[in-house]
């Protein structure tokens, strides 16, 4: 408790309140930086390319499964109502199935 009256003198309230404002907006910051983490879009996975574009490499097998490319990555993948997927089909990307990509047929 002495030191804490020793120091009490030595600091002015100008001070207290420069360095309260100081810690406020640092952790504003932190906050900040940590909700947008949170929030923003996997950048990994089956997830992250959602919507993404790719062309059938390998058309459907038995299991309805097919090898299409996607951003440079070669997936499997099944069509999202059963159709067959021939190669040098475009396609996009609906969702996804475990590891599995759910695509349609881009039209045109």
């Amino acid at each position: 408790m002495g030191l804490l009256l020793h120091w009490a003198g030595l600091i002015s309230v100008e001070w207290v309140a420069v360095g309260s404002a100081v810690v406020t907006a640092l952790f504003a910051a932190m906050a900040a930086a940590v909700y947008k983490v949170h929030t923003r879009k996997p950048a990994v996975g089956p997830e992250a390319i959602i919507g993404a574009r790719g062309v059938v490499v390998e058309p459907s097998r038995p299991a309805g499964e097919a090898l299409i490319e996607v951003e440079g990555e070669l997936w499997r993948a099944i069509h999202a109502r059963g159709e067959a997927l021939a190669r040098g089909e475009r396609v996009k990307v609906v969702g996804y199935r475990g590891i599995v990509l759910v695509v349609e047929k881009e039209e045109g």
